[in-house]
């Protein structure tokens, strides 16, 4: 899920969780304007796509670097990135509050679709 600075959903992709986290983030379009700081956590880390980004959509992908990562950041930047990117967490928490304690669905595909609804219905307060 893509979030603005606000932590409002700007995009989102459903995918199995036997996906890898970096082919599900291959599969966003990243319709961003010019110069975006896109943030994310250290299952994204892409160097191609990461080159990819920046010479295509001029936007800057930058993941939280694990120990031994090739491309380090300073610490008061990975702070910033840490704080930034519990928007997402945040995002993900508000969605789920609403809702129902239980989700009946008859078969995974009904299931999805209302998992979807869901996360519509809290963009649509957005708007």
């Amino acid at each position: 899920m893509l979030v603005n600075k606000s932590g409002n959903p700007i995009e989102f992709y459903h995918a199995p969780g036997s996906y890898n986290d970096v082919k599900v983030m291959q599969s966003f379009c990243f319709d961003l304007p010019s110069n975006s700081l896109v943030y994310g956590d250290n299952a994204y880390n892409d160097y191609q796509l990461e080159d990819l980004l920046k010479e295509s959509a001029k936007s800057k992908l930058k993941p939280l670097r694990k120990k031994n990562s090739k491309r380090k950041e300073s610490p008061c930047f990975e702070y910033i990135q840490q704080v930034t990117r519990k928007q997402v967490e945040t995002c993900f928490s508000r969605i789920t509050n609403l809702f129902p304690k239980s989700i009946h669905a008859v078969t995974s595909k009904g299931f999805e679709l209302k998992i979807i609804l869901f996360i519509i219905a809290f963009c649509i307060q957005f708007l």
